[in-house]
């Protein structure tokens, strides 16, 4: 059966968005209206350029066909899996739905984030202004979470002083080696993916 949008009128926008387990950085981002069908919007959040395996995500992107799309990328899904219908929750199922939340949940501190800190509120008309509004909101959340990110690289990983053998031009008076402090950080590589949206 084909995935269909909300029978009950919603109003608003929501923000999808897809960030990375180490970093917390929002790598893929798009805003639709609040009636639209969350599951529908995963293959639009995966990052193809991060190597990492895993796709964490809540229920509502639980389907075969999302996870037909996962595993033909060699992908590993670990979207929390729903209860069964008049039935309750498997004891096992539910372990691992809560192992999947201890993970997942970071992508809902960028959400507080922006509706916090950052008063991330849309009154816009018309759902050009609201991605416009909404996207330049992700970039200011990127950017202030990357000057964190270096504050603490640097701190973590001080800068070592690099011994360069005297060659020619580049030696001092007294033919001695040069000592210098490049300002090199910690390397940030993309790890697991996370997706999740929010409304406005």
């Amino acid at each position: 059966m084909p995935r269909v949008d909300l029978a009950i009128p919603a109003f608003g926008y929501k923000n999808h968005i897809g960030i990375d387990r180490r970093h917390r950085l929002i790598r893929r981002w798009t805003v639709t209206d609040a009636a639209r069908h969350d599951g529908a919007l995963l293959p639009e959040l995966i990052d193809t350029s991060n190597t990492a395996g895993d796709v964490w995500d809540d229920t509502a992107y639980r389907s075969k066909a999302n996870e037909s799309f996962l595993a033909g990328r060699l992908l590993r899904s670990q979207i929390h899996r729903k209860k069964p219908k008049g039935k309750p929750m498997p004891r096992p199922t539910a372990r691992a739905n809560a192992r999947k939340s201890a993970v997942r949940a970071a992508v809902e501190h960028v959400f507080a984030r922006q509706k916090g800190p950052m008063g991330l509120f849309i009154r816009t008309i018309g759902i050009i202004r609201a991605r416009t509004k909404i996207g330049l909101a992700n970039l200011t959340y990127n950017m202030q979470r990357m000057v964190w990110l270096m504050n603490q690289a640097t701190a973590v990983c001080p800068v070592q002083p690099t011994v360069e053998p005297a060659l020619g031009g580049n030696a001092d008076r007294d033919n001695q080696p040069i000592t210098r402090n490049p300002n090199t950080l910690c390397p940030l590589g993309p790890k697991t993916q996370l997706l999740e949206f929010s409304s406005f």
